[in-house]
C-alpha cells in the first residue's frame, strides 16, 4: 500500500528535477551571454580610450627643441602643467 502513495510523487520529482536542469542551463546561458557582452564592451571602451589618447597626444604643442635629455620639450606656454 505504501507504493501506491509514492507513485504520484515520483513523475512530480521527476518534472521537478527536469525543471530545475532547465533552469539551471537558462541561467548558465545567460551568463555566458553576459560574459560576451562585457567582454565586447571592455573591448570596444579600451579601443576608444586608445583613439582619445591618440587624438589627444596630437592636440598637444610640442616643441621642436631637443630637451636637454635627448627628447622633446613642451611647449614654454605647458610647461606649467607638466610633473
Amino acid at each position: 500500500m505504501g507504493r501506491t502513495r509514492r507513485a504520484p510523487r515520483a513523475p512530480a520529482k521527476a518534472a521537478e528535477a527536469g525543471l530545475a536542469g532547465a533552469e539551471a542551463k537558462v541561467a548558465q546561458e545567460q551568463a555566458a551571454a553576459l560574459a560576451r557582452t562585457l567582454h565586447e564592451d571592455e573591448v570596444h571602451r579600451h579601443a576608444d580610450l586608445e583613439e582619445v589618447a591618440e587624438e589627444e597626444a596630437e592636440a598637444v604643442p610640442w616643441s621642436r627643441q631637443a630637451a636637454p635629455g635627448g627628447g622633446m620639450q613642451a611647449a614654454p606656454d605647458r610647461k606649467q602643467h607638466l610633473c
